[in-house]
This record gives structure tokens, C-alpha cells and sequence, in this order.
């Protein structure tokens, strides 16, 4: 449902059994002298739909709780047949009790008797569902999120406005809200405006150097790629709470954090990823990464190869840099580079570690 419409994306989400364990609505129990699970209720009012923007939020806790008292007694099949952990609509947990939800825009009344609830009760749960789907401040968190993931930490408001119309006018579908941003002028001057996440960057680096890499899931290039993924700040499906990872540098712009991005840019170049004994290896050979033809000057190798391979421009001072960290002179010849397989290992972790490459 990523390209399709968020109506279907939400709704699919609410029934998948992951999400119903992960915040606990699988045991939410709504019958009298119980206490409905909160959890879910609040992360979808919070995080999936109307969201806090700017500090501003439309619902209420009232509203989290009325949530929840729809949800209830959307759970898990537990029975040992073929659909044993799937998505089951459980009657009997079901709240009774009439629900209003944000003043009255949506609303339920009472499902007093079991057959009102077989008959409706689970229908409630959707209704509200594309309530919340279709709501404008949805649209707006939304928006939000996609502006601040592709363009700009600080989201550009008009931005913003646009693609929440587009989110609101096409039923929520998300391919033509996507197609305008990466359409619009905000996008196209985004250039170098974020921090890749640590994710990110290792992902970059690893296409940038052309790293050859062992597909076995369960062996040693794999448990050593998650394990740099943990280390520099971002291991993978671990992220504590249900709001997901940070998008915003400030987050991930510390002394640490770059360190040990550094680190681990240079074990990329030197191939110290995994042991060259290990059967199932991460492999980088630094040759290949050179420009052709090949420059005269050890500089102009660095600038040319920062270029062609990474993608970014390095300034001439910040070429002679690496150069000087090499101990060679930046208007030596190329080979006094070229020619040194550590050295050049060394300068490709440099040039993982430069600031711009910190950047997309």
C-alpha cells in the first residue's frame, strides 16, 4: 500500500497482526468491568494520523479513549485452523458504549446487544478508520513528514499546504502527493539540506564503493554489516519507541556518532569489515574507484574521484587536506597515491568521513 492510497495503508496496518501485538490492542477488552488498551488508540491518533505539529494537537485524551473503545475486540485468531494468528474481530470484547470522537465530527452510538455488535461494532472500527484517514490534519502530518524526510529538517510551509490538498483532493492517495514534491522547486533546491541517517550513510557507502557482499542473511558480512549499523547510531528494527527513527540532523550531528561513522568509513576502505579468513566477506577494492583517465596530481585525483565516484565537489583546500593526512603533497604526482594501496584505502575513508558526504 506505499503507492496507494493511505486509507488502505492505515486500515491494513490496524489489522495486521504485528501492529495489534505491538500496541497491545490484540488484548484491549472493552466489556463492562474492563479497561480498554490505550496504546494503540494513542499512537494512531498521535503518530499514523491527526498528529502534534508545532506543538498543536486537535484531539483529546477523552478522543484517545473513545478510540479505543471502537478498537476494542479487534484482535487476533487464535485457533488452530489455517488463519491461526490472523486478524479477528472478537464480539464479545467489544466496547458497548455510544463513542464520540473529536466533538462530534465522528461518532457511534451504543452496541448494546450482541448482534448489534456482530453486525456493526467491527464496521465502527473501519468507519472511523477512513474518518481519521481523510481528516485534514492528517493530511497536513502527512505532508509534514514527507517534506521534512525528502526536503528540510523545518518543513517549508506552502509546501506543505500544497501537498496536503493534493493528499485531501486525490482521496488520499499518495503516488501524486510524492510526484509533486519530488516535482517541486523546494525539492529541487533540497540538494545537500539533510543529514543522512546512520542507515543512510552506511547504505551510501556501501553503493558508493561498490562493496561486494556476501548475500548470506545469516552469515558473517550480513551479522557484521547489522552489527556497524548498531554502532553508528541506527541498528536495524530496534528503534525503542513506535514514533520511528528521528528525521532531523540534530538528532544524529554529534561528536560520537560522526566518530564513529569515521571509524567505520575507514574499515569499509581497508576491508576490515569481516576477517579476510571469513567464508562470507564485505569487499572493497579502492582501484576501481579511480577516476579515468587518471589525473597528474595527487589533488587532482582526490577532486576527480570525489566527483566522478562520490558524488559530491571537493573544494581544492579540502583535497590537499587529505593529502597532507597522507603525508603527501597535493601537487606530487598521482602515483604517490595511487601507486600506495593503503594510502589510497586511507583516503577513501576520508572521503567517506567528509562532511558533504554526511549530506544528501
Amino acid at each position: 500500500h506505499a503507492l496507494g492510497r493511505f486509507a488502505d495503508l492505515l486500515m491494513a496496518s490496524a489489522k495486521s497482526p504485528a501492529m495489534l501485538v505491538y500496541l497491545d490492542n490484540f488484548a484491549s477488552e472493552g466489556q463492562p468491568g474492563k479497561q480498554v488498551n490505550e496504546n494503540y488508540g494513542r499512537e494512531l491518533l498521535e503518530l499514523h494520523t491527526l498528529g502534534i505539529i508545532g506543538g498543536t494537537q486537535v484531539y483529546t485524551e477523552a478522543d484517545v479513549v473513545g478510540v479505543a473503545k471502537v478498537l476494542s475486540g479487534w484482535s487476533i485468531n487464535w485457533d488452530e485452523n489455517a488463519n491461526r494468528y490472523s486478524f479477528r474481530f472478537s464480539e464479545w470484547w467489544h466496547c458497548r458504549e455510544p463513542v464520540s470522537v473529536l466533538g462530534g465530527a465522528w461518532s457511534r452510538p451504543s452496541r448494546a446487544n450482541y448482534q448489534d455488535r456482530v453486525a456493526n461494532a467491527q464496521g465502527d472500527g473501519e468507519s472511523l478508520l477512513n474518518f481519521l484517514a481523510r481528516h485534514p490534519s492528517t493530511a497536513r502530518n502527512i505532508a509534514t513528514k514527507l517534506v521534512q524526510r525528502f526536503v528540510a529538517d523545518a518543513p517549508p510551509p506552502a509546501l506543505v499546504d500544497r501537498l496536503a490538498a493534493t493528499y485531501l483532493s486525490k482521496d488520499t492517495a499518495i503516488a501524486p502527493v510524492l510526484r509533486q514534491l519530488f516535482l517541486s522547486p523546494e525539492f529541487n533546491a533540497a540538494v545537500g539540506q539533510k543529514v543522512k541517517r546512520p542507515q543512510d550513510w552506511l547504505y551510501a557507502a556501501l553503493r558508493t564503493t561498490r562493496a561486494q557482499i556476501d548475500p548470506s542473511p545469516k552469515g558473517v558480512a550480513a551479522t557484521r554489516l547489522r552489527s556497524t549499523a548498531q554502532a553508528i547510531g541506527q541498528p536495524l528494527f530496534e528503534r525503542v519507541s513506535p514514533d520511528g527513527w528521528p528525521d532531523r540532523a540534530t538528532y544524529w550531528v554529534a561528536a560520537d556518532g560522526l566518530l564513529k561513522r569515521w571509524e567505520h568509513g575507514a574499515k569499509l576502505a581497508r576491508n576490515l569489515i569481516t576477517d579476510a579468513a571469513s567464508p562470507e566477506k564485505v569487499v572493497v577494492d579502492v582501484t576501481a574507484l579511480l577516476p579515468s583517465p587518471l589525473p597528474s596530481t595527487v589533488r587532482d585525483v582526490l577532486v576527480a574521484m570525489a566527483g566522478s565516484t562520490f558524488q559530491f565537489d571537493l573544494s581544492p583546500a579540502d583535497a590537499d587536506a587529505i593529502a597532507a593526512a597522507a603525508r603527501l603533497t597535493p601537487t606530487g604526482p598521482a602515483s604517490t597515491l595511487t601507486g600506495d594501496l593503503v594510502l589510497l584505502q586511507n583516503a577513501v575513508g576520508l572521503l567517506l568521513a567528509h562532511p558533504t558526504f554526511q549530506r544528501r
